[in-house]
């Protein structure tokens, strides 16, 4: 089940502002490069967790509608197509080919999401049912949505800390190893911080 960003999210949940004081950073003149290290942190720390932690669209592309997961496909148990990372906040488009090999779009008349659950799902409404899709297509489906917060004040404080403390770390050790290091608490103080915002996968 290929996934794709389409749209990052346009700020991120920690500024330079915010790392320079972490840091204890008083010069600007590494402003670009701990700017990246908050991006890059950000995306490390979203893929760990599951989550996206400010406004992002994706895209799932997947072969079926009904064939189970466990088997390769799309739905869950309940029949319902699981949409990766949390929260989920609006499904834009639902797309495919039908069997003739035409492109068309879901009406939202066929199926409703679920923002509650997480990661967030879409399924059939009632008296729907999935529609047949060309076969020898690869990835003939296509789910758009939007994830994540709205707000940097919305993100909760420990992914925050989470973001400084790896940003810092990576400003601080610039080699992908650290020579004569006798511990190395940082994973374990991450794993602290975001373990209760951690997205269980559905089945």
């Amino acid at each position: 089940m290929p996934l794709k960003l389409i749209t990052a999210p346009t700020l991120e949940p920690v500024t330079f502002a915010d790392l320079q004081e972490h840091s204890r950073v008083s010069t600007t003149a590494d402003r670009a490069l701990m700017e990246s290290y908050i991006t890059a942190a950000r995306q490390h720390l979203e893929e760990v967790s599951g989550r996206a932690f400010l406004t992002q669209t994706w895209e799932l592309t997947i072969d079926s509608f009904t064939t189970p997961r466990n088997e390769g496909g799309a739905v869950d148990c309940q029949g319902k197509i699981p949409l990766p990372f949390a929260p989920l906040a609006s499904v834009t488009s639902v797309t495919y080919y039908d069997s003739d090999g035409n492109s068309q779009t879901m009406a939202t008349t066929v199926y409703e999401v679920d923002t509650d659950s997480e990661p967030g799902r879409i399924g059939l409404k009632f008296g729907q049912s999935w529609p047949a899709v060309r076969s020898m297509i690869m990835n003939p489906i296509r789910i758009r949505y939007v994830v994540g917060w709205t707000a940097v004040h919305l993100v909760p404080q420990p992914i925050k800390q989470a973001i400084r403390m790896l940003a810092a770390h990576w400003y601080e050790h610039r080699e992908s190893v650290i020579v004569g290091a006798g511990s190395s608490p940082l994973p374990l103080a991450l794993d602290s911080l975001l373990w209760q915002f951690r997205v269980k996968e559905m089945t």
